[in-house]
């Protein structure tokens, strides 16, 4: 709770300070006259529990699911998560709901950390700075195991969307990328066909190490690829938004 001062210092009431926050814009005055009160941010994280319960089982819960994928222990099971984490299977299944999607969540966490990169100045910079560190997070086998990890809990799940959440994470990062070059006619399927597709092919299939130069080919070709003006730039997220459109469709 707040308590609400006049100007010249009097006390009138208190308030609860998220419901005086959400009531009244910037610079947050309430409509009793009082002084000024907590920007939003501050008042939410005063409010929230750092470390709380929830927090920590989260992150119990993901270390022993990284740690299963990463060790290839085959099919996991939630008895497995559940013994490792300390965690009750109830209480995995009502927030995951299926160990498929809590193994998609973990894996795609852990390779969206590995891909994200700060902005350079130049398009093509960024673009060969994504596709490398793309690469590295992808191979070797902690990266094979996490890809493999994907790819399997997507096709298990397959009609129910959960293989989308890879390609939705990556669309953000890479739609942030293009958004910094706003006349690049570059767009993110291209970026999807030209870069993601081949690195993934690659790894999948054991096909050898990556160069460098290979990277550099790749951007190459794809910045030099004909292509018309730049498009608008809902037409950039096309594929989220046509995805939505066909499930509303059926």
């Amino acid at each position: 709770m707040l308590s609400l001062r006049h100007a010249d210092g009097a006390k009138t009431g208190t308030i609860n300070a998220t419901d005086a926050a959400l009531n009244n814009s910037p610079p947050y005055k309430c409509k009793w006259n009082c002084v000024n009160i907590q920007r939003m941010s501050d008042v939410l994280q005063q409010r929230k529990r750092p470390g709380g319960r929830t927090a920590r089982n989260r992150r119990a819960v993901h270390d022993a699911v990284l740690g299963l994928i990463l060790e290839d222990r085959g099919r996991i099971q939630v008895a497995d998560i559940a013994a490792r984490s300390g965690v009750h299977p109830t209480t995995i299944y009502r927030r995951w709901g299926t160990v498929e999607a809590l193994v998609l969540e973990v894996a795609v966490d852990r390779l969206g950390a590995a891909s994200e990169v700060p902005p350079t100045g130049s398009l093509r910079d960024d673009l060969l700075a994504y596709a490398t560190r793309l690469n590295e997070g992808t191979h070797g086998a902690d990266g094979l195991a996490l890809l493999h990890a994907v790819v399997t809990a997507s096709a298990a799940n397959r009609g129910q969307d959960h293989g989308f959440l890879h390609v939705r994470r990556r669309g953000i990062e890479i739609q942030a990328m293009l958004d910094r070059h706003p006349d690049t006619s570059v767009t993110l399927e291209n970026v999807f066909d030209g870069i993601l597709a081949p690195i993934y092919m690659r790894v999948l299939f054991d096909l050898g190490d990556i160069a460098a130069s290979y990277l550099e080919d790749l951007v190459d070709r794809l910045l030099s690829a004909p292509r018309g003006s730049r498009p608008e730039r809902n037409a950039a997220r096309s594929p989220t938004k046509r995805r939505r459109r066909e499930a509303q469709v059926t």
